[in-house]
């Protein structure tokens, strides 16, 4: 699909939203993949409510954040892994008109359940083409990845977690020097231990700085907080992160903060 896209004069960005659960982050997503800085406007408006509702509605407005993606030239915005129903929803129902507006094209890969949100009205009417895929064969599969010239994903699976072959699947079929370059970085996060390796694929995927104090982050991997800062420090020493001290003004000393540092391993 991207190679056809490619071959024509029109530009095309993947945008993973698997990781998202607000209208809000998928449109600051699709901002960053369009070469765009996160949109500044305010916050608590009658659509932004409607649409995040009140306890969600941040500091940039829902509308200002679509009005945002006007100011890029038009592109076809791949929009994979979007899990979620009630975004997918509020996102292509309830802002239809305004994601109209933009000038893009939207390329949605989406589960059964999600695509039942994006065919109920007034979302259904977004949407020219409709094509139902259902689960490739292991045969397929194969088949797939042999095209790419990247062999079998079991090959992989002896060698890594469920999670990790997967995202190498997927860098695969992006571009072979994709894959070279995200096996070399899981397999010096792996040699770190399981706590760096298991922190690095989770950054990957949130596509945001993070600290060791990290409410989501400790959540998420159950991990401690020493335990946390002593994997990134590794994943930084390594050069697998990029660990920075923000200076925003505020009293005392700035927290130590992380991200990937070659943005091309995000997930």
């Amino acid at each position: 699909m991207l190679q056809a896209l490619a071959r024509t004069d029109r530009r095309a960005v993947v945008v993973d939203a698997g990781t998202v659960d607000t209208v809000s982050e998928v449109l600051d997503r699709i901002a960053r993949a369009l070469g765009r800085l996160p949109a500044v406007g305010p916050g608590d408006t009658a659509t932004s409510r409607a649409v995040v509702g009140p306890e969600s509605a941040d500091a940039f407005s829902v509308e200002a954040r679509v009005e945002n993606l006007s100011a890029a030239d038009p592109a076809v915005v791949v929009l994979d892994n979007l899990f979620s129903a009630e975004v997918a929803f509020d996102l292509f129902g309830r802002m239809r008109d305004q994601l109209w507006a933009t000038g893009h094209s939207f390329l949605v890969i989406a589960i059964e359940e999600v695509a039942g949100a994006l065919l109920t009205p007034p979302a259904d009417a977004f949407f020219d083409v409709r094509v139902p895929v259902g689960p490739m064969t292991r045969e397929e599969q194969r088949d797939l990845l042999a095209r790419r010239g990247v062999g079998d994903i079991a090959e992989w699976s002896e060698a890594a977690t469920a999670r990790t072959a997967l995202a190498r699947a997927r860098a695969a079929l992006r571009a072979p020097g994709d894959l070279a370059a995200l096996v070399q970085a899981q397999q010096t996060a792996a040699g770190l231990g399981a706590a760096a390796s298991m922190v690095f694929e989770h950054i990957r995927g949130l596509r945001r700085p993070v600290t060791a104090a990290d409410p989501d982050l400790l959540a998420e991997l159950g991990l401690s907080r020493a335990t946390l800062a002593r994997a990134l420090h590794r994943l930084a020493d390594v050069g697998l992160l990029q660990a920075y001290s923000p200076r925003d003004g505020a009293p005392g000393r700035p927290a130590r903060t992380y991200a990937i540092a070659d943005k091309e391993l995000e997930a």
